[in-house]
């Protein structure tokens, strides 16, 4: 009988012991899922960092991109304001290049008319100088038709 009871004694240890060893087993596999949970929650935030640099350097190169297009537009900009300067002083210039034609014009024409009066002072001159002349022609011929008469 007492070795019955000790038997069943052993058998009641082994099936602690192999409850015992399954507890520890499943605690060990409760470990290791957390492990590979954690591992894989890490994985997951490293891909989440990973996307947010990614999405952080398409809005770095497309702010630079707009930069690029601002600073073009700008320059084109200038470009048009230059070209606009340069046809408001070509037209500048070309309407100071028709005044100064008319005033040469009118200058021309002034000169025009100073020789007219010069030539008219000239004939003048030589009509008095003529008359001048014939004055003591006409006194002489006076003189001669007189003596004639008498």
């Amino acid at each position: 009988m007492l070795l019955l009871l000790l038997l069943l004694l052993l058998l009641l240890l082994l099936l602690l012991l192999l409850l015992l060893l399954l507890l520890l087993l499943l605690l060990l596999l409760l470990l290791l899922l957390q492990l590979l949970l954690l591992l894989l929650l890490l994985l997951l935030l490293l891909l989440l960092l990973l996307l947010l640099l990614l999405l952080l350097l398409l809005l770095l190169l497309l702010l630079l991109l707009l930069l690029l297009l601002l600073l073009l537009l700008l320059l084109l900009l200038l470009l048009l304001l230059l070209l606009l300067l340069l046809l408001l002083l070509l037209l500048l210039l070309l309407r100071l290049l028709r005044l100064l034609l008319l005033l040469l014009l009118l200058l021309l024409l002034l000169l025009l008319l100073l020789l007219r009066l010069l030539l008219l002072l000239l004939l003048l001159l030589l009509l008095l100088l003529l008359l001048l002349l014939l004055i003591p022609l006409l006194l002489l011929l006076l003189l001669v038709i007189i003596l004639v008469v008498v």
